[in-house]
């Protein structure tokens, strides 16, 4: 296939799938949106989406820089919009911040973390997940 007609297709396409998430906004049956895509995409589809009145759990980072970050602002008090930020969530990291919160552990003075994901491609039962 010839480079103009490859690049004519992927023009159609990417027209085509944005009349589809346009449709779908628009459409009363959708309540939140789930924005997996590329960093530099994560600002634009939440506004799309905030601004069409869904809420928006947005993975990480939910913005670039933080001129971006105000642009989300602007629109978060119409619709929530959240970072995929599983720690705030975990029971384990909740179960400390109550620990600290009744006093169970001292006063507070520094705290240092870790948060680390090691994916050998094997799920915790030895099977692998790509199977």
């Amino acid at each position: 296939m010839a480079p103009k007609q490859v690049r004519a297709d992927l023009v159609r396409a990417a027209l085509c799938r944005q009349a589809l998430l346009e449709e779908l906004l628009a459409g009363s049956q959708i309540e939140a949106v789930y924005n997996p895509l590329p960093n530099h995409l994560h600002v634009p589809l939440t506004l799309q989406a905030a601004q069409a009145g869904r809420h928006v759990l947005c993975e990480k980072p939910i913005a670039l820089n933080a001129a971006e970050a105000q642009r989300l602002r602007a629109v978060a008090d119409r619709v929530l919009i959240m970072e995929a930020f599983l720690v705030r969530f975990h029971p384990l990291w909740q179960r400390a911040r109550d620990l600290v919160r009744q006093g169970q552990v001292g006063k507070l003075r520094v705290v240092q973390m870790l948060s680390s994901h090691f994916n050998n491609g094997t799920s915790c039962n030895g099977t692998s997940w790509r199977a």
